[in-house]
């Protein structure tokens, strides 16, 4: 087993940019890739619960994704995918 040691005064954890939550009546649902940037400058890889383009049930989906920079900071964002039917009421009655 490998151990990596890193020596690091950086406490500053990575910033993530999520997109808005998305509200669709689609059940695939395809977003912009979430981003991640770091005070060192490193490239970071950013891991979600879920990716664009996964299929979704009639519900609401909590979205989390994290990054980890090389002093093991953790930047983490989120955001929620509601997926309902689209369909238009029409009143037919005094009681709408």
């Amino acid at each position: 087993m490998a151990y990596k040691f890193v020596l690091s005064s950086d406490q500053e954890k990575p910033v993530l940019s999520c997109p808005s939550d998305i509200f669709t009546s689609n059940i695939s649902v395809i977003w912009e890739p979430v981003t991640a940037s770091d005070n060192s400058g490193e490239t970071l890889v950013v891991a979600c619960t879920h990716t664009g383009g996964d299929r979704f049930t009639s519900d609401v989906t909590y979205v989390k994704c994290y990054a980890t920079d090389e002093a093991d900071n953790i930047g983490q964002c989120s955001f929620t995918v509601t997926v309902g039917k689209s369909i238009l009421h029409v009143c037919t009655s005094i009681k709408c």
